[in-house]
């Protein structure tokens, strides 16, 4: 799935939290995506902070560089 389409369906107003969980799951979770540090640092500011938050509330163990980049919000 393109991280254009994992904004535009976070940015959708039905949006909800499990929305954020499961960006953060696909986003930051293991390898599964070939540019995942780009994806990440694509991200809009209040979308990184849901899916940080997300991430912290379903107990994710994040690398460094996702910490890192997701405090730049």
């Amino acid at each position: 799935m393109p991280i254009a389409e994992v904004i535009a369906a976070l940015d959708d107003p039905r949006a909800t939290e499990r929305h954020d969980a499961g960006a953060a799951h696909v986003l930051l979770c293991g390898k599964s995506r070939i540019r995942q540090r780009m994806d990440v640092a694509a991200l809009p500011g209040p979308l990184r902070i849901r899916v940080r938050e997300a991430a912290a509330a379903r107990g994710y163990e994040l690398p460094r560089w996702a910490e890192l980049l997701l405090r730049k919000a």
